[in-house]
């Protein structure tokens, strides 16, 4: 349980910070992250 408090408390900016990040590091645009990912473009979009 303690793992996901950890994580509940990360703020919307802060995750979509690290999405981000981690999306180019890959070198993945939008639509290959979320393929990858097995999700709808929208849903990374957001």
């Amino acid at each position: 349980m303690a793992f996901h408090q950890q994580y509940v408390s990360i703020e919307q900016p802060a995750i979509s910070q690290l999405i981000r990040e981690l999306r180019q590091n890959l070198k993945l645009t939008q639509e290959k992250f979320a393929a990858h990912l097995g999700v709808s473009f929208p849903t990374i979009n957001r």
